[in-house]
């Protein structure tokens, strides 16, 4: 048998951090390395650096669980991160997974479902419930071109340009004062808002969408 997939659990309540912790554990190849109630807590664990799966509460009490996922991304860029809520609303799941969160799934999901979740995002896949799903790609169709493109930050544009340019991180990073892995989460960030596989190809639907000039 393979190793395990390692999953860190994020949830201010005791209770619902120990039925999920039951639900994951007696499932074979799946494995809870550590907790946490708030993000300070998740940024100090040192399992941080080696789980496979982080399933992170929305509402947590220092912070949100969405405005957490750039720390979680700064720390470690290759992160990934499967939500865990209550709110079903498709502006949540737009937000969290532009932020950077691999998938969705609702704290009323069957505890299968939830399995099944930290094992699509673990393989590099994302997850969302289907009512979700549909109900996002609906609300994705009827936008209209100017409104359902995709919506970068100021620093995604900044590097996208520098990107297009032709600049290395290590070089961006520097120019920005910023960290290599911050910069390596921004092109993360921006291949998953653009659907695009590399850097490249980034670069040309952004130019398609009139979001950034061809060079």
């Amino acid at each position: 048998m393979g190793l395990k997939i390692s999953v860190i659990l994020v949830d201010d309540h005791p209770t619902v951090l120990k039925g999920m912790r039951v639900c994951i554990e007696e499932e074979e190849g799946l494995e809870v390395s550590a907790v946490a109630c708030t993000a300070s807590e998740l940024l100090g664990l040192p399992q941080l650096e080696t789980c496979d799966v982080i399933v992170l509460d929305v509402n947590l009490p220092d912070t949100t669980g969405i405005e957490a996922i750039p720390m979680i991304l700064e720390r470690r860029a290759d992160a990934r991160i499967l939500m865990f809520s209550m709110h079903r609303g498709v502006e949540y799941v737009r937000r969290a997974l532009d932020s950077g969160a691999l998938g969705y799934v609702l704290k009323a999901a069957m505890p299968d479902e939830l399995v099944a979740a930290i094992r699509a995002v673990r393989h590099d896949g994302t997850y969302l419930p289907r009512d979700i799903a549909v109900a996002f790609a609906q609300g994705r169709q009827v936008q209209s071109p100017g409104e359902g493109g995709p919506q970068l930050t100021g620093r995604e544009l900044e590097i996208l340009r520098q990107i297009a340019a032709g600049e290395p991180s290590k070089r961006i990073a520097w120019k920005l004062g910023v960290s290599i892995r911050t910069v390596d989460a921004h092109r993360r960030n921006l291949k998953r808002k653009l659907g695009a596989r590399s850097a490249s190809e980034c670069v040309s639907l952004a130019i398609r969408a009139g979001l950034i000039a061809a060079l």
